[in-house]
């Protein structure tokens, strides 16, 4: 978790303020979620957004409890339909096949991040599947929740994460969430479109702090 994003949703969490959320990429709601700890501790209401069937099952069992959460089973895109995305079958992970982390690499191709690295090639070829997922725009998404705002916003899309800022810019603008997003400056790294997001949130004015992981 970037320390930035942490005092900041402390600080809104301690005032008393009610946020609404949106978690892009959110798994099951409690693996690798960044925002899970701060959801429960402050009584916020979330959108949860995950593509995979299976990670969404458990997402919605997880955290129904709360009548203010959302769900959303698709992958957000400049289109609404269908898409492509790779993915390690749940149960594969489940049963102990392969490392853990791969629990969250469904990624749409090109593949980044570990499902698109040589030192996991291997493990790819051998169980990764292609699956057709349901996308939408983030027009369409608002609309369809009825959300009129958002404070927050978390996006994990294994290496995805510009693009669907890209297609978020004139909601980013209107109400100015507060953003935590993952970048693999390493893995098929995109140095224009990593300028062109970084300089239209600068022209914002939007304070940008990078937290590196070795």
């Amino acid at each position: 978790m970037n320390d930035f994003f942490d005092k900041v949703l402390h600080y809104y969490g301690r005032k008393g303020q009610k946020l609404f959320m949106i978690n892009i990429g959110a798994m099951d709601g409690v693996m690798f979620d960044s925002m899970s700890g701060y959801a429960q501790i402050y009584n916020s209401d979330v959108l949860y957004v995950e593509p995979m069937k299976p990670h969404f099952e458990r997402l919605v069992n997880y955290k129904s409890s709360n009548p203010g959460n959302k769900f959303e089973n698709s992958a957000i895109s400049d289109f609404n339909g269908t898409i492509t995305m790779k993915t390690i079958p749940i149960e594969v992970v489940d049963e102990g096949l392969v490392h853990p982390a791969f629990y969250g690499m469904s990624v749409i191709d090109p593949s980044k991040n570990g499902m698109g690295s040589e030192g996991d090639r291997e493990v790819v070829e051998k169980y990764a599947v292609d699956v057709e997922v349901n996308c939408i725009t983030w027009d369409d998404l608002v609309q369809k929740h009825n959300i009129d705002h958002f404070d927050v916003l978390s996006v994990d899309t294994e290496g995805h994460d510009l693009d669907v800022l890209l297609g978020g810019f004139k909601l980013i603008e209107k109400f100015k969430p507060t953003i935590c997003l993952e970048i693999h400056y390493h893995m098929h790294f995109d140095q224009e479109k990593h300028d062109k997001v970084f300089n239209y949130l600068t022209n914002l004015g939007y304070k940008i702090t990078k937290y590196y992981l070795n």
